[in-house]
């Protein structure tokens, strides 16, 4: 019987290297559309989500009688939870903040704008926490501190932030007609006004 010259075959390791190349390149090429879709749009929301705005606000603090406070501190908290500013008023009871914060996606359709929460606190006064304080080109907030009072209920208080009553009539319309909903009667004497209610378009009630 004649010698057949047999090749060797590549080391073991080669192999091993060479079907993992061939396993990566069938998954690039068979790649279905649905996962290079998901993918595409995986990198739009991460992109959308790197959006910033940047912007003045001017937190303006007093006490209900008017007083404006002095020396009270202003923490303010991002949507990450980290503190990115804080500061003091000055005697006029006033602290202005420049900062760069993420853009807050439900008012995305209304104007570039963010949100941060704000604490304050000032001495002979309890605590007031502000959730959704707007950050855009130039805001002004008001804070209002109450007093610590003997024998009364002394804790902590919450405001919401300074929101544009245009800015939160704009958020309305956007989410009303994303959903279908219909606008009830205009209100007598109320110059283009319709508010928003339950029943969508066709005669349903949510």
């Amino acid at each position: 019987m004649p010698f057949k010259h047999h090749r060797p075959s590549a080391p073991l390791h080669k192999r091993f290297a060479y079907k993992v190349l061939a396993s990566f390149a069938a998954c690039v090429v068979f790649m279905s559309p649905c996962t290079a879709t998901a993918l595409a749009s995986s990198s739009h929301r991460v992109s959308k989500a790197s959006k910033a705005v940047e912007g003045n606000v001017e937190f303006r603090v007093a006490d209900r009688a008017s007083h404006r406070v002095d020396g009270a501190h202003v923490l303010v908290v991002d949507p990450q939870g980290r503190v990115i500013a804080s500061g003091k008023t000055d005697t006029s009871g006033t602290w202005m903040v420049r900062m760069n914060v993420p853009q807050d996606p439900r008012f995305a359709s209304v104007k570039p704008m963010g949100t941060v929460t704000a604490l304050v606190v000032a001495q002979g006064y309890n605590e007031q926490v502000l959730f959704e304080v707007p950050v855009s080109s130039h805001e002004v907030q008001p804070v209002i501190l109450n007093p610590i009072t003997k024998g009364q209920r002394n804790e902590p208080t919450i405001m919401l932030g300074n929101l544009h009553r245009h800015v939160v009539a704009e958020l309305l319309n956007h989410y009303g007609t994303q959903q279908g909903l219909t606008r009830q009667a205009p209100i007598p004497g109320e110059l283009q006004y319709s508010p928003w209610g339950p029943a969508e378009k066709g005669g349903h009630q949510r």
